[in-house]
């Protein structure tokens, strides 16, 4: 689950979820899938992911801590994104309620 998330592979992340994965499951450094996704922008995954329950403030938090250890380059950038990525998605989630 986790590699299908990081890599944005969604037709993966979609068997494993039918097949019970765990989507708040966290890896080594405490990431989640949706955290994964987010970092890497794959939209439909974290969309997906959301849908199925995953926690959106866990993964901004894990994204923000990151952001402030990043001093430079992608990394920062990968998790800004990913927290602007999340925010939005889950207000769309939100006003569709």
């Amino acid at each position: 689950m986790l590699w299908a998330t990081r890599s944005g592979r969604d037709d993966v992340a979609k068997l494993f979820i039918e097949r019970g994965a765990n989507v708040n499951a966290k890896d080594i450094i405490s990431y989640t899938p949706l955290t994964w996704a987010a970092r890497h922008g794959h939209k439909d995954i974290v969309r997906l992911l959301i849908e199925k329950g995953a926690d959106v403030d866990y993964a901004i938090a894990r994204l923000e801590m990151f952001a402030e250890s990043t001093q430079i380059g992608y990394n920062r950038l990968s998790a800004k994104i990913g927290i602007a990525l999340l925010k939005r998605l889950d207000k769309e989630r939100e006003a569709a309620k």
